[in-house]
């Protein structure tokens, strides 16, 4: 029993944080609040925000509390992802031109890796705290039929329905 809700929780962080990661220009599953993607291109993709959705709040029974506190648990931890996205991706331009200068060297190039690996890992994790404090508002029952929408919604954006998942 342990071991499978350990599954499920591995299961639901790694689909939402796919969810957060989807490759720029893919668009969010339908949502009648409007969320999904950053306008500008520059910004990293947005991630679905399945608690605003109407159709997913009624599927998953969200009360008017719960999804205030996960919007709070967002709107503390957004603008701490954002601002390490925006100091990201400076050094990922300056990492290309270094890798086509002649006269960098490896040091050179592994000291700018060690500062981009350290702002992805603060991302990193504050994404998964963000997700772990997210999944705290929710029900055991709510947490397995998120976990199941994730699922649906994944097999739905690789062209296979969900009995195709089965096999």
């Amino acid at each position: 029993m342990k071991l499978s809700r350990a599954l499920l929780m591995a299961l639901m962080l790694a689909l939402a944080s796919a969810a957060w990661a989807q490759p720029p220009g893919t668009p969010p599953p339908p949502s009648s609040s409007g969320s999904g993607q950053r306008m500008s291109p520059q910004s990293p993709p947005r991630p679905f925000k399945w608690w605003e959705d109407t159709k997913w709040r009624a599927e998953l029974g969200l009360t008017n509390d719960q999804v205030a506190r996960i919007e709070a648990i967002w709107a503390k931890t957004d603008p701490r992802i954002a601002d390490g996205y925006s100091r990201l991706q400076p050094l990922e331009t300056q990492l290309s031109k270094m890798i086509s200068a002649d006269d960098i060297t490896e040091v050179d190039v592994l000291r700018h890796l060690d500062r981009i690996e350290a702002i992805r890992s603060e991302i990193s994790k504050e994404r998964t705290l963000m997700l772990f404090r997210m999944r705290r508002v929710l029900t055991p029952e709510q947490r397995t039929k998120l976990a199941d929408m994730f699922s649906r919604h994944s097999d739905r954006g690789r062209g296979r329905s969900p009995q195709d998942s089965r096999h």
